[in-house]
């Protein structure tokens, strides 16, 4: 994976993605994790609470998945699978605030959503590729998954671990517990042959599963990765979100944020360990789990909320380690891709409100400009001003979890104590603003 490969990345999502008609509140997912081309079953229970007006059907996200069944107690729904999205429709017109439970069945290629080989498994952005799922990052559930790990397969999954359970043929089930409500978009779970780094910090326990040929070798990064946290929890002003935060390094893997996980490849490891300098993904994934995880973009058009505070506070956290040489050659980096989509007329704004999947909203714009945004508000407000300002944004936008743009301007305005929509507006819906800025270097 290439230093520009993250700016690259984009979260696929079917092109009619559920509409806002039912709020889901817990998903419970019994999976058999695959190896190789195996096909593999799941059986998941959706609890959700329908939303004001009432409705005969709801439309779910399901990208790959074969659907078998989906029973409500004992009656069976019938169901459309068309393309990526599922309709359950219900035997009873729902009514409005009613919380109705439906069982489904499926079954999965390991492909979207789930990659696998002979000795291991990782999920893959597209949550919707290996459970039914609302996609929207402004919808939060409760989870619990049971899944069930081949022997001498290690497994981690989002959430607090429960019951574990050896079966006959040595497979061995285990739980695991969302119990707060987090977006479905950033579930996931990997199986390898791992061995395990740990640390603990006062409340917060860190990891760090990779091979056994690579593991005893990232103790650096460990510790590395404990003074990230606290010079994120200083500025945002918060905690880590969980007492228990994992990076898994395994082979072809792409940089990920989950809830409480983080996913990397063995070969950024190894370049990690050549060049300590190259921390950019462990730092970009652990800053998620502030600015993309616990403060979700309420829609994918304010998706550059996610991506470009986590690219911004990627070059602070190089400020602070390597000096401000490194932070600015973030900044330049960042121009200089800005320039080049620019040259190649992919030049787009920062937010539209057409965007409805994250495949319209991602790419390497949001990351770019979204981080360019705040180092141009930074100069603009000072430091002291700016830093404050973010954490307003991250602590109140913490208690509602769900955030837009004029979130973040309003917590700046607090701190600056003037208006600020001009810049905004110019950042948000225009062309090159940092070509424009006369403050850049």
């Amino acid at each position: 994976m290439t230093r520009l490969a993250i700016a690259l990345l984009t979260l696929a999502v079917p092109a009619g993605a559920a509409a806002s008609d039912m709020d889901v509140l817990h998903y419970d997912v019994r999976l058999e994790v695959p190896l190789g081309e195996a096909i593999t079953q799941g059986v998941e229970t959706i609890r959700l609470r329908v939303a004001p007006g009432g409705l005969d059907e709801v439309v779910f996200d399901a990208a790959g998945l074969l659907i078998d069944s989906i029973t409500e107690g004992h009656v069976a729904l019938p169901f459309a699978h068309e393309g990526e999205r599922l309709t359950v429709r219900w035997k009873r017109r729902a009514r409005p605030g009613e919380v109705r439970t439906i069982d489904v069945r499926y079954r999965f290629h390991s492909g979207r959503g789930l990659r696998t080989t002979s000795d291991q498994a990782f999920t893959v952005f597209t949550t919707w590729g290996w459970m039914v799922s609302q996609s929207d990052p402004g919808d939060r559930a409760t989870a619990t998954f049971r899944l069930t790990a081949p022997p001498g397969l290690g497994l981690v999954v989002t959430g607090v671990p429960g019951r574990e359970r050896t079966r006959a043929d040595g497979r061995v089930e285990s739980e695991y517990h969302l119990r707060q409500p987090w977006p479905a978009y950033i579930y996931g779970f990997a199986a390898g042959r791992w061995e395990t780094l740990e640390a603990r910090q006062g409340r917060v326990r860190l990891r760090i599963l990779a091979p056994p040929d690579l593991a005893p070798k990232l103790a650096p990064v460990l510790a590395e990765t404990d003074a990230m946290r606290r010079f994120f929890e200083e500025k945002a002003g918060l905690p880590l979100p969980h007492e228990t935060y994992t990076q898994v390094f395994l082979p072809g893997a792409p940089p990920q944020e989950m809830v409480d996980l983080s996913l990397l490849s063995t070969d950024y490891a190894k370049s990690l360990l050549e060049d300590p300098h190259e921390d950019w993904a462990v730092a970009h994934e652990l800053a998620h789990q502030w600015w993309g995880n616990l403060l979700t973009c309420r829609s994918w058009s304010h998706f550059w909320l996610n991506e470009g505070f986590a690219t911004f506070m990627t070059a602070a956290w190089k400020e602070k380690r390597w000096g401000r040489e490194a932070y600015d050659r973030e900044m330049t980096l960042a121009r200089t891709r800005m320039a080049r989509l620019r040259g190649e007329g992919k030049e787009r704004p920062l937010v539209l409100t057409t965007w409805k999947t994250p495949g319209e909203a991602g790419g390497p714009v949001v990351y770019s400009r979204g981080a360019l945004l705040l180092d141009a508000l930074r100069r603009d407000l000072g430091d002291g001003t700016f830093w404050r300002g973010v954490r307003d944004y991250t602590t109140a936008g913490a208690r509602s979890g769900s955030v837009e743009s004029a979130d973040l301007r309003a917590a700046m305005e607090r701190a600056a104590g003037r208006d600020l929509g001009p810049f905004f507006t110019r950042w948000l819906s225009g062309l090159a603003p940092e070509a424009e800025d006369s403050a850049a270097p």
